[in-house]
């Protein structure tokens, strides 16, 4: 059998591996061992719940976020010491955080194979976003194998000339995640939160229009981030708009919260994502700087403003139903947006690239 270590450390690593690690666990050719760093270890749990999963080995990588480079430190010896207990054969590690680095940087140093899923990614600023966007340059150099979700990802890996061989047009392990829970919703199965259900059903009712918003990156901490949410909530008050906020835990994002008043951005705790795919579904338009929401909102035909000066998923800019903003600009963006009518679009496959990494990985590591 085949000892396949799969690190993750977030909600979107969480997500994203799921199907993945389900196959593998049911392929009898292979022993997959779950790690999850901590890095957002309440997140990440939750994530996991949503398709029946839980992690095998949990580090506490949270209790050392004073700052990246003491939670890094600690990951490397701790997942060091989970290499030298597992032994794997493969490591598998999922987009770009601190903890698919740290992977990354332990399958090297123990000479253990690597495949990236999501590579290939690139804005091309080193500090947008930060530090995602150096991590996963980092990693695609470490990979042996390199899953691409899009063709754009795998020119830019091409381009960096890295060895053609290693890299796979895979599509995204996130849109087979995405459609594994909208399959859900649409055979009638209920939000976990039912009162989530009720207040989004009553802020339709009270509102002309209702807008999902989720911001957490580095990049926008603080003055910026503070006037975004203004003028938000200048638009929303003056067109009778309700915004629902699931927070990021992030402390810095709570600290600029408490500064201001905020009557139509309606603050909510984190999701479970099953719920949090709901609310997308329910939603007239969506303001985000996630990656992941980027690539499940064209598929579920939400019209989307990404808040961010780079985005390594251009791919969705081609549509009239997605457009890159700043704060000077939302108010215009989303008036322009909310008179697009929704339209599905499909850049990131069909929802079976966990199947096809499966494939391919079988076929290198058990060849005929």
């Amino acid at each position: 059998m085949i000892k396949v270590l799969t690190i993750i450390g977030t909600r979107p690593e969480a997500i994203k591996v799921s199907i993945l690690h389900k196959l593998l666990l049911e392929d009898q050719k292979y022993n997959p061992i779950l790690v999850s760093t901590g890095q957002h270890e309440e997140l990440l749990v939750d994530a996991l719940k949503d398709f029946k999963l839980k992690a095998d080995i949990t580090l506490e990588a949270m209790r050392y976020n004073n700052s990246l480079a003491e939670q890094h430190s600690y990951l490397l010896s701790e997942l060091q010491k989970v290499i030298n207990n597992q032994t794997p054969d493969l490591i598998i590690v999922q987009g770009d955080t601190l903890s698919a680095l740290c992977g990354a940087q332990v399958a090297f140093y123990n000479k253990i194979k690597l495949a990236h899923v999501e590579a290939g990614l690139r804005t091309g600023n080193k500090w947008g976003p930060f530090p995602e966007e150096t991590n996963r340059v980092f990693i695609d150099r470490l990979a042996d194998y390199h899953f691409c979700p899009s063709e754009q990802a795998v020119k830019n890996l091409k381009d960096e000339g890295l060895n053609e061989e290693s890299i796979f047009l895979t599509g995204n392990t996130g849109i087979d995640a995405l459609l594994h829970i909208k399959k859900r919703i649409e055979q009638g199965n209920p939000m976990v939160d039912l009162h989530l259900d009720n207040r989004i059903n009553t802020l339709r009712s009270q509102s002309n229009k209702l807008i999902l918003l989720t911001l957490h990156r580095r990049e926008i901490h603080g003055e910026q981030y503070e006037e975004i949410l203004k003028e938000l909530e200048q638009v929303s008050k003056k067109e009778n708009y309700a915004v629902i906020y699931p927070l990021h835990p992030h402390p810095a994002l709570k600290k600029s919260i408490d500064k201001l008043s905020l009557d139509h951005i309606h603050i909510i705790p984190p999701l479970a994502y099953v719920d949090f795919i709901g609310l997308m579904v329910s939603s007239d338009l969506i303001i985000t700087d996630s990656g992941g929401i980027q690539e499940e909102a064209p598929y579920l035909g939400v019209n989307t403003i990404v808040m961010r000066k780079e985005t390594e998923r251009s791919e969705i800019l081609s549509s009239h139903n997605y457009t890159k903003s700043s704060n000077q600009n939302l108010s215009l963006d989303i008036s322009t947006l909310l008179k697009e009518s929704p339209k599905v679009i499909t850049p990131y496959g069909n929802g079976s690239a966990s199947q096809r990494i499966l494939e391919i990985l079988t076929k290198s590591l058990m060849p005929s």
